[in-house]
């Protein structure tokens, strides 16, 4: 699905006239330019991008409408920054980067249900205005080559966990910008939208703890909001300390549909449970009438009552089946 013309364009001023306004000693040059991504046969983006280009690196400010995989993730307004002097095939999260330049900072950057003119003026500026404001903190880190390697080799460790570990051990590692965009609209746009962390923006510390604690897989930057959501529910439990935090802005919390993130956890809910169980009640059924002949042979007559043993096999092989999958 393509974006709305009328907010594409209005994106694209908002771009030109904030650059105009932007007075930055190491801002080399700005530019606006749209995106058709072809992400798989089913997955397409379709965005603009305002691109604020520095010596070292550049910051892309991007409005997205996606189809596919991500017809959910209408009208999105997020950025990603680029580093120019190396790893240039990588895409980092201004998260990514939070944690080395502020990492006291668990504020929300990124932006959904941006669907009318006035959320998409309000967001943009805030957005815009927050990445300027570390500006020379990003300089800085450019400059230090551990840390650039440090976000470089956690980068890779989650293309690895999302697409296997073999994609740098063959001749794939030359598609690596495509697998980079891939991991950035697949998995980083539904980590902000799905219900732990709109939890987290409402207030609710406690269940958004509860639902964040069963995500596997979590990167450098999740772990740490892990422990940041950790103190504020704790504060927010026992009634102590400054139980809120102010992720978003109120105006620009815009609400619409969550999006339900089927991780590799419920698809095997939904097609190997059953199977499991099948074969669980089996081998409890073997079992429980193993255990009864042992018990009852020789003799000449046997009443059973079915409800128990349906029962007697079943609890144990649901149990075990549930087991399996927790």
């Amino acid at each position: 699905m393509a974006l709305n013309p009328e907010l594409k364009e209005m994106f694209m001023n908002l771009a030109n006239d904030y650059s105009n306004n932007l007075k930055h000693p190491a801002l080399k040059s700005s530019n606006t330019y749209e995106e058709n991504l072809e992400l798989d046969e089913t997955t397409k983006i379709h965005a603009v991008n305002y691109s604020l280009n520095f010596d070292d690196f550049t910051i892309n400010i991007v409005y997205n409408s996606g189809e596919g995989k991500l017809e959910y993730e209408q009208n999105v307004l997020d950025s990603y920054i680029k580093f120019n002097n190396k790893h240039t095939e990588l895409l980092f999260s201004f998260y990514d980067i939070l944690r080395f330049i502020d990492n006291k900072n668990f504020k929300c950057y990124t932006f959904y249900y941006v669907n009318d003119t006035e959320k998409l003026k309000n967001a943009f500026k805030y957005l815009a205005d927050s990445l300027v404001s570390y500006i020379d903190r990003i300089i800085n880190l450019c400059s230090d080559t551990n840390i650039t390697n440090i976000l470089s080799k956690d980068k890779c460790y989650e293309l690895q966990g999302f697409f296997g570990p073999i994609i740098f051990h063959s001749n794939e590692i030359s598609n690596l910008p495509k697998y980079s965009r891939q991991f950035y609209y697949f998995t980083r746009f539904s980590k902000f939208n799905d219900k732990a962390y709109n939890c987290y923006l409402d207030g609710n510390y406690k269940k958004a703890l509860a639902l964040f604690k069963k995500k596997i897989k979590l990167n450098e930057y999740e772990f740490l909001f892990l422990n940041h959501l950790r103190s504020l529910a704790n504060m927010q439990s026992y009634k102590t300390g400054d139980s809120t935090y102010d992720a978003i802005p109120k105006n620009l919390r815009f609400k619409g549909e969550v999006i339900k993130v089927k991780s590799k956890k419920s698809y095997a809910y939904n097609f190997l449970f059953p199977l499991v169980l099948l074969v669980t009640t089996i081998v409890y059924f073997l079992f429980f009438k193993f255990i009864e002949y042992l018990e009852y042979r020789g003799a000449h007559f046997l009443l059973e009552d079915k409800l128990v043993v349906a029962i007697s096999v079943l609890i144990p092989a649901s149990l075990t089946t549930t087991t399996i999958f927790v």
